[in-house]
């Protein structure tokens, strides 16, 4: 199940309806999931979760199940 957070940022940055994020939803399916808006992710995210991710991850946080291991990885 996803973090409500996390959805919430994901329904605000990419304009989404809450009922449609899932942790499948990626950067590939989902029409408003350009580059600008994953860096607002991102930024959202690191934000939201007192993280700072690694600039060599960033690129690879293309879906929700990959930025919820990372935010977990992190947490720990």
């Amino acid at each position: 199940m996803i973090d409500q957070k996390l959805k919430q940022i994901i329904v605000k940055v990419l304009k989404f309806d809450p009922d449609d994020v899932t942790s499948q939803t990626n950067a590939e399916t989902t029409e408003n999931w350009d580059s600008l808006a994953h860096l607002s992710l991102i930024m959202e995210i690191e934000s939201a979760y007192g993280v700072k991710f690694p600039s060599e991850e960033i690129p690879n946080l293309t879906s929700v199940d990959q930025i919820e291991i990372l935010i977990e990885k992190m947490q720990k």
